[in-house]
């Protein structure tokens, strides 16, 4: 007899540790938070970790954080322009952080940066239809410090797609006729 009631009460303790581990697992792994710019409860891994907040969790989604960039990639020319002379420095100096491309354009700020380019459009030209254009291109440079002299300011324009096509297919085809 004594041997069945501790047989039953150890698969007892095991049901209630089994029971716990379930709990601890659902109560991590199934919280829920909510996003304060869409207003939706989600669980905790569709936001964004942020370790100054009491939740360590950021207040907005990660679908939400990802719609606000797009929008401010199409309306705000300093974060589109940041962004794709960042993209262009990393393509060519391998991985560039953003605080990085600023020190080697050579100017404080990137709102300074945004000034000056949008200081080169051309009349009657919108920013988004133009391309940022190296005056003297990456593809002339023989070594690394003549490529960080590319980066620097005074080499940035902005011009339109039309005439940054025509400048590529003219540079192309010089730099190809002195290769030979």
């Amino acid at each position: 007899m004594r041997a069945r009631a501790h047989g039953s009460r150890l698969r007892n303790e095991h049901s209630l540790q089994f029971l716990r581990k379930v709990r601890t697992y659902l109560r991590r792994h199934m919280r829920l938070h909510n996003c304060c710019r869409c207003q939706v409860r989600k669980p905790y891994w569709l936001f964004k970790k942020q370790a100054s907040t009491t939740a360590k969790l950021s207040a907005w989604c990660k679908a939400c954080f990802l719609a606000y960039n797009q929008q401010q990639r199409q309306t705000n020319p300093k974060v589109n322009l940041r962004e794709r002379l960042v993209h262009r420095m990393s393509s060519v100096l391998g991985r560039v952080s953003s605080e990085e491309c600023l020190r080697l354009i050579g100017l404080p700020t990137w709102q300074a940066v945004c000034k000056h380019l949008l200081d080169t459009l051309p009349g009657g030209a919108f920013w988004k239809d133009c391309q940022v254009d190296h005056i003297q291109p990456f593809a002339t440079a023989m070594n690394r410090e003549q490529l960080i002299m590319c980066c620097h300011y005074t080499n940035l324009t902005l011009i339109t797609e039309k005439d940054h096509k025509q400048k590529s297919a003219y540079e192309r085809r010089n730099h190809f006729l002195k290769r030979l």
